[in-house]
């Protein structure tokens, strides 16, 4: 049987596991746009103002003030940046709920500014002793231009 201060250090251990666990599952959000096939408008500053007010919406025409594609069914794609890097496309069905909790900053909309970002300036991997330089790894990893290492929803 654990002891006591076993059992609690055992317990704070887990908790920041699983904190870790749901940070590292949320996306932030690069651009978003509406649309049918190639008549779609840039969104990005819409979802902006839905995300200050909501946490989930119904996704549609009203939402956006405007009709891309009269006659055809629209979608939401939503553009985001995994924790590892990578980025995913969201998608969305004319009539379906937008749920934000997946997005980092949602809340507020407070997602791509520049200000609080990192610049990869040098990395390196291994002991002082004995290393490799890894800064181009690192900078191809984590950014990404648009377009590039999708993984679909």
């Amino acid at each position: 049987m654990q002891s006591r201060p076993m059992r609690s250090l055992t317990l704070l251990t887990l908790a920041l596991i699983l904190t870790a666990f749901s940070a590292a599952q949320q996306f932030k959000i690069e651009y978003a746009d509406y649309g049918f096939g190639n008549q779609r408008v840039d969104v990005t500053q819409r979802l902006r103002e839905l995300a200050q007010a909501n946490v989930t919406f119904r996704m549609g025409n009203s939402t956006f003030g405007f009709d891309p594609s009269p006659g055809n069914v629209k979608t939401l794609r939503i553009h985001a940046r995994g924790p590892a890097g990578h980025m995913r496309l969201f998608e969305y069905r004319e009539g379906s709920m937008v749920d934000g909790s997946r997005f980092i900053g949602w809340g507020g909309g407070q997602w791509g500014h520049k200000l609080g970002q990192y610049q990869i300036l040098g990395a390196v991997y291994g002991t002082a002793h004995r290393n490799v330089d890894v800064t181009q790894r690192l900078r191809d990893r984590y950014f990404l231009p648009h377009g590039k290492q999708y993984v679909r929803d």
